[in-house]
């Protein structure tokens, strides 16, 4: 049986893999997470955030059960570089993330998605022994 790609990239390919990864889905994560139906002037069904929240943890979950813990953490690691730089703001004074519901739904969905990112990756190390 043929090796699978990742196991011949080596694992340092690999949790470079999933930082890049990680830090794609945020970045992604920002692009659609204002798509929603609209009644009124709020959002009736936000499912950009559900996307964006979604593929986070897809993406974290993937990457921990195929290299591990630190797969997952490697993840944590690319999706808080990518949000930290998203954060600072453009020069003409606008943010990328809105200080509304649905930006602040971006980060608390993934902040607890991320927390459970890492608290699994924890667990997990445990079982080895």
């Amino acid at each position: 049986m043929p090796t699978p790609p990742w196991r011949r990239a080596g694992i340092g390919g690999g949790l470079a893999a999933s930082v890049v990864l990680g830090a794609v889905s945020c970045l992604a994560g920002a692009v659609v997470h204002r798509e929603a139906v609209f009644a009124g002037g709020y959002a009736v069904l936000p499912y950009g955030l559900v996307l964006a929240v979604a593929t986070t943890w897809s993406v974290g979950k993937a990457m921990r059960d195929v290299f591990g813990a630190a797969g997952g953490i490697s993840v944590v690691v690319g999706w808080l570089a990518a949000l930290s730089w998203l954060l600072l703001g453009r020069p003409e004074g606008d943010f990328v993330v809105a200080n509304d519901f649905l930006g602040w739904g971006l980060l608390a969905g993934g902040v607890i998605v991320l927390g459970w990112l890492v608290a699994s990756s924890v667990a997990r190390t445990g079982d080895r022994d």
